[in-house]
């Protein structure tokens, strides 16, 4: 998961958003998914990191991560996809739903603090909400 801007853009949006508007989550390319045996799974907040490429099942590891849900859903190409055929993916179908809840929820908390302050430059913060959306497929 990433998002494709422009320099321009990217200035822009840097040099204008305040502090105040910024929100985290802990969900990136290497969160690592918990999964239990009665169907019930946790996102994060932990994650594998810069190790993504030796932990990771996509890439022959012993860890589900939120990179290789996206894959084994046909979200996204890269790694070695037949490492991931033994996955159920109704259940991955459900992670990625949360994964995508939770970038919703915090684009969410973003326009209440907008309505709450009036600050013109919240309106990039919601440009780069919308390209997260885009980039998580969110209709």
């Amino acid at each position: 998961m990433y998002m494709a801007m422009d320099q321009r853009e990217a200035n822009l949006f840097f040099q204008m958003v305040n502090h105040y508007y910024e929100r985290s989550i802990g969900l990136g390319g290497g969160t690592v998914v918990r999964l239990d045996e009665d169907g019930e799974f946790t996102i994060g907040p932990d994650s594998v990191g810069h190790r993504l490429y030796e932990k990771g099942l996509l890439f022959g590891g012993d860890t589900l991560t939120t990179t290789d849900v996206v894959v084994a859903l046909g979200k996204a190409n890269l790694g070695h996809v037949e490492q991931l055929k033994h996955l159920d993916k109704v259940l991955l179908q459900r992670v990625y739903d949360k994964m995508v809840e939770m970038v919703e929820e915090t684009i969410d908390k973003m326009k209440k603090c907008r309505a709450s302050t009036g600050n013109s430059s919240w309106r990039w913060k919601y440009f780069i909400a919308n390209r997260i959306k885009r980039g998580f497929r969110v209709s």
